[in-house]
């Protein structure tokens, strides 16, 4: 009976970990970090008229802006001037699932790969554009 106790106990608190690595944001510690290092920081949804800009210099079509107004976004400013721009997602397996293309049952994942190996994923943020020291910021928090 002690046996069972034991490895039921083991098994919940596995469990609980991983349920607490899912839930990982690093929305709030990249703020702060953009914050101390002298960025304006806005965090908003892609309906933002300063995100909307941002999007429109990265080259995205309207339509395209359009299909990501629920999506919340990290836009880092110094002035007026945009230095990155970095989209949250509600867990680290939805930006996944974002990045991994399907087609016909065969899954690509060379993009999720690629930003992976790049830098440009953490927790669940992802790095779409970034100028000056903003990158190193970004993979430091």
């Amino acid at each position: 009976m002690k046996k069972i106790t034991k490895l039921t106990a083991v098994c919940l608190v596995a469990v609980l970990l991983l349920l607490s690595l899912v839930g990982c944001n690093k929305r709030d510690s990249l703020v702060e970090a953009y914050t101390e290092a002298g960025y304006d920081v806005t965090v908003t949804l892609a309906s933002n008229d300063k995100v909307k800009a941002f999007f429109t210099l990265l080259g995205y079509t309207a339509e395209q802006i359009d299909d990501m107004d629920d999506q919340s976004f990290i836009a880092v400013y110094r002035g007026v001037v945009p230095y990155a721009l970095i989209a949250c997602y509600s867990s680290s397996f939805e930006l996944k699932d974002d990045l991994i293309e399907e087609e016909d049952g065969v899954k690509d994942t060379s993009a999720y790969d690629k930003a992976k190996a790049n830098g440009k994923i953490n927790g669940n943020c992802l790095l779409l554009y970034s100028i000056g020291d903003t990158d190193v910021i970004f993979a430091a928090n």
